[in-house]
């Protein structure tokens, strides 16, 4: 799907959400991986913020996922797109009906509690405890340090608010290891580091 057809789909599947009486904010990550398998972060965040300076979105920045939530200028956008016929209102229900993304509260996202923050963070969390031994011994003092450097960041993950900075500084330091260059990767397209 080219980009713009993407954005069109995302928000005619939210204004179909919005019109069956559920608002509240969605998974974007999930919306757009069901929309387009394999898309990558960056671009999930360009879509995110391009679609929010139009005013068609609110969002929600939080480190797993960005939260985004139809506004009414991107309802009339979508009814726009339907008078034109370039949007089909069939397909994009039928596309609602393979997207399990649950409504979610404002107040839900931005204060989770503690054991919500780790349930949704536990495959991060799990995949960095997993890249520990593909270090390899920690008798050279790179490699402890990286290794205490993943610590730190399973630390902050496990934070409510986590400083991205320092994971954004942590990552960095991991990706000039070449035994974990592939998992370094499926953690930045994970972490919304953007």
């Amino acid at each position: 799907m080219r980009i713009k057809e993407l954005q069109d789909t995302l928000l005619g599947v939210l204004y179909i959400k919005k019109r069956a009486g559920v608002n509240g904010y969605y998974s974007l990550r999930q919306i757009m991986n069901t929309l387009e398998e394999g898309i990558v972060s960056e671009d999930i965040v360009d879509i995110s913020k391009y679609l929010e300076a139009k005013d068609y979105v609110k969002c929600l920045y939080q480190i797993e996922d960005i939260y985004i939530q139809l506004t009414t200028f991107g309802s009339v956008y979508v009814e726009e797109l339907f008078e034109k016929k370039e949007l089909n209102e069939e397909y994009l229900t039928d596309v609602n009906k393979r997207i399990d993304s649950a409504a979610q509260s404002e107040a839900e996202i931005e204060r989770p509690n503690k054991e919500r923050i780790l349930e949704k963070r536990k495959n991060l969390i799990n995949s960095l405890k997993k890249i520990k031994p593909k270090l390899g011994k920690a008798v050279n003092p790179e490699i402890y340090d990286l290794k205490i450097d993943i610590d730190i960041i399973v630390l902050e993950l496990q934070k409510i608010n986590p400083d991205n900075d320092i994971i954004k500084q942590k990552l960095n330091r991991l990706d000039y290891n070449n035994n974990i260059k592939n998992d370094i990767y499926m953690l930045y397209n994970n972490i919304n580091l953007y």
